[in-house]
């Protein structure tokens, strides 16, 4: 929603749709604060946050002694607890931080190459945006967009990318954000209304009851 409004403004364009979206997301936040419990606010500063903190300071560690390759795909694993700064029994799998992940198992290069497909992906999808409020397809490029933004964010602070499913999600969302092609106006019209479909539903419920009766 941020993503959203932030570039409603910078087009300087529907500047209702923008205030709307700007009251909505304080109107959220409002809620979040009047709702919250003391659970809620805890997670904030429990152990699992700063431990994050640590597990992306090491992992900073880790790049500056293999900087340009990394240590290779899926060797975070194995390489982390030689770097690792805290104790715990717990069994770390990830850097809870994809892009610090990147960073130390593929170097400058595969991280490189990272920011270049999702800089690519955000020329792609801001150039389909012209007419969005006018034309279905732009609108879908527009909220695949904003999908993939939120992705990319919760990834700063997970291992989001790293489970299949969302990484499949992330990539069909780029391709629809991407895409150039649009849905034809004749498809869209030929669509039956729902005003059609309980007509026609009524006819054949009354054809039925008629051919019953004989």
């Amino acid at each position: 929603m941020g993503f959203l409004l932030g570039l409603l403004v910078w087009r300087k364009k529907n500047g209702r749709i923008a205030a709307a979206l700007g009251t909505l997301c304080l109107m959220v936040l409002a809620f979040a604060v009047w709702l919250g419990t003391n659970a809620l606010w805890h997670h904030f500063t429990e152990l699992q946050d700063w431990m994050r903190l640590a597990m992306t300071k090491d992992g900073l560690r880790m790049f500056w002694h293999k900087p340009v390759l990394g240590w290779g795909l899926g060797t975070f694993t194995t390489v982390y607890p030689q770097f690792r700064s805290f104790y715990t029994n717990l069994f770390v799998n990830a850097a809870h931080n994809d892009y610090v992940q990147v960073l130390v198992e593929t170097g400058l290069i595969g991280f490189a190459a990272v920011v270049w497909f999702i800089v690519e992906v955000y020329r792609g999808g801001l150039r389909n945006l012209d007419g969005w409020n006018r034309d279905w397809s732009r609108a879908l490029g527009l909220a695949a967009l904003i999908g993939c933004t939120g992705l990319l964010v919760h990834s700063f602070f997970d291992f989001n990318l790293q489970i299949p499913a969302n990484a499949y999600m992330f990539y069909f969302l780029c391709a629809l954000a991407t895409s150039t092609s649009r849905i034809p106006a004749a498809a869209l019209a030929a669509r039956p209304s729902k005003t059609h479909d309980k007509t026609a539903a009524r006819r054949s419920f009354r054809s039925k009851l008629v051919n019953l009766k004989f």
